[in-house]
């Protein structure tokens, strides 16, 4: 993934940029973040905005390699006035992408553009995406999710037609995941660790704060002189260094004191806190292999009430793998029609080739320890399960249904789980 810092100062020109991009970015990256300074006026992210050659062209550019604006539209950005400070991102990246707010207490006429990215990064150094953000699922609006998924659907242009090799099942299954995991990103609020949750928290830090975020007001302002200015500037970096420390201190503590307040199988409380990840060795999950798949016409043509039934079989609240769509979240979509005519026509051709989709074999590995073991600093003491997609496990319920189609399925399935399945 690449991450480029855009800046675009007035008379240049910007075509020389996105050739650049083309050039020397397309190619080595699939997944681009492009965030800055456009310096530019267009409609799609500015109502207001008249006619300019410059910004339709770079739009244009920006919607032929797949990049969607992350920043809202007519978020000011610029002297509280217009909206130049722009976040772009690959479609792929959408659902890890949000934008959190814009920071009008700065030392410079443009805001600070707030926006996060949920990753990590293996001991290799290669980028390993982290799963979908936690979403509150059981108070969503199902309606806003609806309309949201049909202009998910419109807007990354996904076709309706039948897919005729695994290549395109596999491209429909990656892109129907995205569109799915934009709608709910768009229709339900984020589960959000408050303030008042951290025990670290309290009245010393909250007073520091203040001190920080008035010295940095003061720090904005016009001084009679230069002298003055460095000085107030000054002082604001110090009281954000001072909040900083005894936020980091006060962390500390806590966390030490939590650690210490354990006793016996207590211990096993830091899993939700994700620290047993640090103990466990990497997994080598091997290469990649390709199957030879056969067009097989002895295989009966899938219904769609053979979706209905699969899709009834789940449970709504069953744990998600790493794309956070649960039972419900699917049902829900197998509702709007422009979903279930694409979705319906991807099973149709997965079991037609006996194929899975790449996409649907990652899956999420949680260790759990056993009950009453004497001791557990040996492996036996734990138990690990999959967290497998939700989508997968429907497909799995229409193969049963053709004895063949299941039996190609489980002779293949031994091997891609141990070369595919990813360990978060």
């Amino acid at each position: 993934m690449s991450i480029i810092n855009r800046n675009h100062p007035r008379n240049t020109l910007s075509h020389r940029f996105f050739e650049f991009l083309k050039r020397e970015i397309k190619e080595q990256y699939s997944k681009i973040v492009i965030a800055g300074d456009y310096n530019l006026h267009h409609k799609e992210w500015e109502s207001r905005a008249g006619p300019n050659t410059e910004a339709d062209e770079v739009v244009e550019w920006l919607h032929e390699n797949d990049m969607m604006l992350i920043t809202p539209r007519n978020q000011k950005t610029y002297n509280n006035r217009t909206n130049i400070d722009l976040v772009y991102g690959s479609v792929d990246l959408l659902h890890r992408i949000s934008f959190s707010g814009v920071d009008e207490n700065t030392l410079s006429d443009h805001s600070i553009v707030e926006w996060d990215i949920y990753m990590s990064q293996s001991k290799n150094g290669d980028e390993v995406f982290t799963s979908v953000k936690r979403l509150n699922i059981k108070n969503a609006d199902w309606e806003k999710f609806d309309k949201e998924l049909s202009s998910a659907i419109k807007d990354f242009n996904v076709h309706n037609k039948t897919l005729k090799s695994t290549d395109q099942i596999d491209d429909q299954a990656k892109v129907l995941e995205e569109v799915v995991k934009r709608a709910m990103a768009k229709s339900m609020k984020e589960v959000k660790v408050m303030k008042k949750s951290k025990r670290y928290w309290n009245q010393e830090l909250r007073e520091k704060l203040e001190k920080a975020l008035e010295a940095k007001r003061e720090a904005r302002q016009r001084q009679p002189s230069l002298a003055l200015k460095r000085q107030k500037i000054e002082e604001a970096k110090k009281a954000r260094k001072i909040f900083d420390h005894s936020l980091r201190e006060a962390s500390t503590e806590q966390w030490n004191k939590y650690l210490s307040s354990l006793e016996g199988n207590d211990i096993w409380k830091i899993l939700k806190h994700e620290i047993w990840k640090a103990l466990l060795p990497e997994i080598d999950h091997g290469l990649d292999r390709e199957f030879e798949i056969d067009d097989d016409s002895r295989w009966p043509k899938l219904e769609f009430d053979e979706v209905d039934s699969a899709l009834a079989d789940t449970p709504n609240d069953k744990a998600p793998g790493d794309d956070g769509i649960t039972g419900k979240v699917l049902k829900m979509a197998w509702l709007n029609k422009d979903f279930k005519e694409r979705f319906f026509k991807l099973l149709q051709a997965c079991v037609k080739f006996g194929y899975h989709p790449k996409v649907w074999r990652h899956g999420i590995i949680v260790v759990i320890p056993k009950p009453k073991k004497p001791d557990y600093s040996k492996p036996r003491a734990y138990r690990p399960i999959s967290l497998l997609k939700i989508p997968s496990k429907v497909l799995e319920k229409l193969y049963k249904k053709n004895d063949q189609a299941y039996n190609a399925l489980t002779s293949t399935r031994a091997i891609w789980g141990k070369t595919r399945l990813l360990c978060y």
